[in-house]
């Protein structure tokens, strides 16, 4: 509630003993705070408290009786005039606040989380800008609100790409979420903007039944055989290494220890996991090794991508192109595995678990647990293997003909 403050009223505050502080409002908005003393007279100091771009300001006008009131309204009056043109009142000619973009707080975020995650994670993060949401690089932080969001993912909404559209969307909100943290915002404006976009329908990985699968890999050894050596030899790799799709394509020549038949990458939940070499994986690295004609090609496989990756999709199209598109996708071979796996009495679950290099136990069994069991991993998956060449026949051996 506003007081409509007069002379009288200030110098009878001013000279009255009180039992506590005061802050109230004049009736032009201005706020009188009044201060008790032990011994005199109250101090009383009339002020401009506003908050603006999420921070708090307090400007005193002066103290009374020195500043008359009707100055100090004066004055009140043409700071609120200064304010909404921008202009901090205190010194005019710092013109209007700097605005901040969302892609300067992108990078400045970017640059605290990196150092705590995973190198896949940074990947998405990096694409996900080069993709989408470069676009908002320039744009000034406190414009970023549901509708600029929404026009930026109504595209993708439309494709139906619910999973892209809610990922970007949750990258949006925590740089938001950063600038209120910054205090260059008052609140994030886009804090739920998830709860209204379509949920993304994820469908089970494409992978044979473990009922019919000797059958089925059978099939799809003969069906491929007529297709490009390397794709057939990175098909064989994922089966015999049970690694994930990125982590294989991404392997480097110079990073295969053939004195210990085994080699080193990054994966989804490791900075460092080590994969043994079965004798198949062994001999499809020197047959891609004594062939690989690139030298500025550093990786086993060689793509035709700008930077000299197998795409992702390329095995994908593969597979659709001889009629297995509903059958088998790429990952699915790790699930393969595992069924395949689970159901040999001498082979734990904890090395099936390891050999596909997932996290086994909570954080404390990890702190204790930190073996790689590679001769247990190495015989698990030579067994697997074997299995691999007993369906794949003559189709395996025959690469190495020619």
């Amino acid at each position: 509630m506003r007081t409509n403050y007069t002379d009288k009223m200030l110098n009878s505050l001013y000279t009255t003993a009180l039992d506590k502080d005061m802050q109230t409002t004049d009736i032009t908005g201005m706020t009188v705070m009044i201060r008790t003393r032990a011994k005199g007279f109250n101090d009383i100091s009339f002020r401009c408290m506003k908050v603006i771009n999420g921070k708090r300001h307090d400007w005193v006008l002066g103290r009374y009786p020195k500043t008359k009131l009707i100055e100090a309204r004066k004055m009140y009056l043409e700071y609120i005039g200064n304010i909404a043109e921008g202009i901090d009142p205190t010194n005019k000619d710092m013109g209007k606040e700097k605005s901040v973009t969302f892609g300067e707080l992108w990078r400045e975020y970017r640059a605290l989380k990196d150092v705590e995650l995973k190198a896949h994670t940074i990947e998405k993060y990096a694409s996900a800008w080069n993709a989408h949401l470069y676009s908002l690089d320039n744009v000034d932080i406190k414009l970023i609100n549901p509708e600029s969001v929404m026009n930026l993912l109504n595209p993708l909404i439309k494709e139906k790409g619910y999973a892209t559209a809610q990922k970007l969307a949750q990258m949006i909100r925590a740089i938001v979420d950063y600038a209120v943290f910054k205090e260059l915002l008052q609140y994030n404006s886009v804090a739920k903007i998830t709860k209204y976009l379509p949920t993304p329908k994820y469908e089970h990985i494409k992978t044979f039944s473990d009922t019919t699968m000797k059958e089925d890999l059978i099939g799809l050894f003969n069906d491929m055989a007529g297709e490009d050596k390397t794709y057939q030899m990175l098909v064989y790799m994922y089966f015999f290494t049970l690694l994930r799709s990125v982590e294989l394509r991404k392997l480097r020549i110079d990073v295969i220890d053939l004195h210990n038949n085994l080699f080193t990458v990054k994966t989804k939940t490791k900075d460092k996991f080590t994969v043994p070499l079965t004798k198949q994986a062994r001999m499809i690295v020197d047959y891609m090794s004594e062939h690989h004609i690139e030298k500025h090609n550093p990786y086993l496989f060689t793509g035709t991508a700008e930077d000299g990756i197998v795409s992702e999709n390329t095995i994908n199209k593969m597979f659709k192109r001889i009629g297995y598109a509903d059958k088998l996708r790429v990952h699915g071979i790790r699930s393969c595995g595992r069924q395949w796996l689970q159901v040999q009495p001498e082979i734990k679950e904890s090395i099936i678990e390891m050999c596909l290099g997932h996290v086994v136990g909570s954080q404390v069994v990890q702190a204790y647990h930190r073996g790689e069991y590679i001769e247990d991993r190495l015989y698990a998956l030579q067994v697997w293997s074997d299995f691999i060449c007993e369906c794949a026949g003559d189709n395996f051996s025959n690469l190495f003909k020619s």
